[in-house]
């Protein structure tokens, strides 16, 4: 199976033998590009984190015609997006098998002969970290004449290295300032001559999901406030909370607030579904796979009020403007604590976390304990005295006594 670089030579053979020559073209301007492309091949939540830089890239380049590519599961969120004139997917995978690098290939190849046969002006990659999905070999792929520039993190430190890769990229930067990957993103933009748009997140909804969410909500009635609870869990053992938390949580939750609990869950995430099945309350509501993530979006803004884990759903729900509470553990706060003004961590910030030990990985790539201990020993006392400090100064939330 062709590795990384053969596949960058057999499909770009005149881009590739441009770069082993370092042969680079002058670094573009941003207002002189008309047809820019960036590639935001991750989660959830780190194209959530590039929103401000999408908002900041059209204010410096109004003339351009933007196109994002990003995975299938995630084009939703940009489908609503103003500052974007088109959203294309490709299956992005983190991943460092031949076999699937050579899929995305073919796909990037059908992609650029059914649409984008002209190339691009710009091509920009504004993930600052190891390139573990290949969105430089696509760029790689799809810049033509243009220039593929390239976001990096100096400041990151990975515990298992990312593999070599060849420099495919005309230009790199290097962000040295441990900081959120929105600052990261930006910093990148200012770089390469864009004009900083404000820090502010944005998640985009069509009207039906603002209808879906009153509708489903049943915003109107007199009644409880409106909190969104996502368990720490996920398909990652590291991000689970034990057995039983979560429902000692909402237990908790019920009797100490007056809160209305609606309970979110998505793909693998049905065990914790079956854990708090068992609390017959009319408080609860449960809402396991129940919208997509524009719909999910729109409800989260309805509520007002987020509790859960560092997840996709976390981000939405800052990017949307509520009051979030996010339960950290093995991720990296520095990096991707949810970024509002209204929104606050609790974490044990254990010895070994991302961020204690100076190497800002996206999160642990093992864990040195039997048990991931950053979140088993992080206990429902400490979750609620945060939510009693955090949302009940809120007027709106009645304790109960």
């Amino acid at each position: 199976m062709l590795e990384k670089e053969e596949l960058a030579a057999w499909c770009a053979p005149l881009r590739m033998a441009r770069n082993l020559l370092d042969w680079k073209r002058a670094k573009p301007a941003l207002r002189e590009c008309r047809r820019i492309v960036v590639i935001r091949p991750d989660e959830i939540g780190d194209v959530l984190l590039t929103s401000a830089f999408f908002r900041s890239l059209r204010k410096s380049a109004p003339a351009a015609h933007i196109t994002a590519i990003t995975n299938e599961i995630c084009r939703p969120l940009l489908e609503n997006c103003p500052y974007v004139d088109l959203v294309l997917a490709l299956p992005f995978k983190p991943t460092i098998e031949c076999e699937h690098r050579a899929l995305l290939v073919v796909a990037t190849i059908k992609l650029k002969l059914a649409r984008l046969c002209r190339g691009f002006d710009l091509v920009l990659l504004p993930r600052g970290d190891a390139d573990w999905y290949n969105a430089e070999l696509v760029g790689h792929l799809l810049v033509g004449r243009g220039s593929l520039v390239s976001n990096t993190a100096a400041f990151i430190e990975w515990t298992i290295k990312p593999p070599e890769s060849p420099r495919l990229a005309d230009w790199r930067y290097e962000v040295v300032t441990p900081q959120s990957d929105v600052l990261s993103n930006l910093e990148f933009l200012s770089w390469c001559g864009g004009e900083i748009q404000g820090i502010g997140l944005e998640f985009w909804t069509a009207i039906e999901d603002e209808s879906f969410a009153k509708n489903w909500l049943g915003v109107g009635k007199v009644g409880s406030r409106k909190l969104v609870f996502h368990p720490p869990s996920g398909s990652h053992h590291l991000k689970r909370w034990p057995m039983g938390r979560s429902q000692k949580f909402i237990l908790r939750l019920l009797a100490e607030t007056d809160f209305e609990v609606i309970i979110i869950g998505g793909p693998g995430e049905e065990w914790v579904r079956n854990e708090i099945s068992s609390i017959n309350n009319p408080r609860i509501r449960l809402a396991f796979n129940a919208f997509n993530l524009t719909k999910l979006g729109a409800v989260i803004r309805e509520c007002g009020y987020f509790v859960g884990g560092d997840s996709g759903p976390m981000h939405i729900a800052a990017a949307v403007g509520a009051k979030v509470l996010g339960i950290f553990g093995y991720a990296s706060e520095t990096r991707f604590r949810p970024w509002s003004e209204n929104a606050e961590v609790v974490s044990l910030r254990y010895h070994c976390s991302p961020d204690q030990r100076g190497t800002y990985e996206a999160n642990c790539q093992k864990c040195i304990y039997p048990e991931n201990r950053c979140l088993t020993e992080l206990s429902v006392d400490k979750v609620m005295s945060e939510i009693q400090s955090f949302f009940c100064e809120d007027e709106r939330v009645v304790k109960r006594g």
